[in-house]
């Protein structure tokens, strides 16, 4: 079609030209400096007279697609009157039946262009993607208690520097979070700040703290619960201290007795354990562990501070500082 429209244009020139003399050629000039036609009609010889425009204007009803290619923005608005104006000519060629503002060729392409992406665009997504939901926990083995919020513990180091009270809430499976409270030295380092547990280590010995739940067997209370539960919820495979790397072999109870401080309005239970870790290398390390516990609505909150057995049997500073953060340990609903 393309190729017919030339032709056919290239005719009609023509006889424009042996009939009228006349040429017609285009004048190019800055967008902001055309204050003339784009278009004007010459004389080829001498004495003739310009063309009546209307000749023009049955240009693009005959040749469509030569008249989207024309750029008439520029078409200087003239006066009306009964003869066909520069206003006439572009209001023509602008309703080439193309529906374009300015008549030319690159806005049809960008106008075909726009309509491929729109109907290549996805849908509108109409439903809110589902929240992330965490995974839940085994309770039927220890994991590490979990704060509240992602904000780091808060720590209050007394006038020394050499201890920090922690005072927080911890995450509870069902209901309003309990708040826990305890004491360390203020140089032991936070294992695990990233995940918002309560993990704190002495890097000078390896003695550790941690903070741990579980829930109590069915028909049970911490009172009741038989002693080797303890073990065997808090040195699980799919407990948190087996997780973070640390086997343990041997654990056994030495002992368990229920508080009988009546200042205490929740169950609370002081039990010692004796068990051994493997190193990397292969070694047996004998520990002393000391796990001091909660009971809120049928969950035992635990804190756990294990420590080298050389070091516990001493009877000096090591085992007074493990002895001193289990005894700070509290926990309340």
């Amino acid at each position: 079609m393309g190729s017919l429209h030339a032709i056919v244009a290239a005719f009609l020139l023509t006889l424009l030209h042996y009939t009228h003399g006349f040429t017609l050629t285009p004048t190019i000039k800055p967008l902001a400096a055309r204050s003339s036609s784009l278009l004007q009609a010459k004389p080829s010889r001498a004495g003739h007279q310009l063309v009546p425009r209307r000749h023009f204007v049955f240009l693009p009803l005959l040749i469509p697609g030569v008249a989207s290619a024309i750029d008439v923005s520029g078409l200087r608005l003239e006066g009306g009157g009964a003869t066909p104006t520069n206003s006439d000519i572009a209001e023509q060629l602008r309703s080439g039946g193309y529906g374009l503002s300015d008549g030319s060729a690159s806005t049809r392409v960008n106008a075909i262009k726009e309509g491929i992406r729109s109907s290549n665009a996805p849908p509108p997504q109409t439903t809110a993607p589902a929240p992330f939901a965490p995974p839940k926990e085994d309770l039927s083995v220890a994991q590490f208690a979990q704060k509240a919020s992602s904000s780091p513990p808060n720590t209050q180091p007394n006038i020394l520097k050499t201890q920090s009270a922690l005072t927080d809430f911890l995450l509870a499976p069902s209901g309003p979070p309990v708040q826990v409270s305890l004491s360390y030295p203020t140089d032991w380092l936070q294992l695990d700040r990233a995940t918002g547990g309560l993990q704190y280590v002495d890097q000078r010995n390896g003695d550790k703290l941690y903070v741990l739940r579980a829930n109590l067997p069915p028909d049970t209370t911490l009172a009741t619960v038989d002693k080797k539960w303890f073990t065997d919820v808090l040195f699980d495979p799919r407990g948190g201290i087996a997780k973070s790397g640390q086997n343990v072999e041997s654990p056994k109870v030495l002992s368990a007795e229920m508080s009988s401080s009546v200042a205490l309005q929740t169950p609370r239970k002081r039990v010692v354990l004796k068990y051994s870790t493997v190193t990397s290398n292969g070694l047996e390390v004998e520990r002393r562990g000391l796990l001091d516990c909660y009971e809120i609505q049928g969950m035992a909150y635990m804190l756990l501070v294990g420590q080298n057995a050389v070091l516990y049997k001493k009877e000096g500073a090591e085992r007074a500082t493990a002895e001193n953060i289990v005894n700070s340990f509290r926990v309340e609903s």
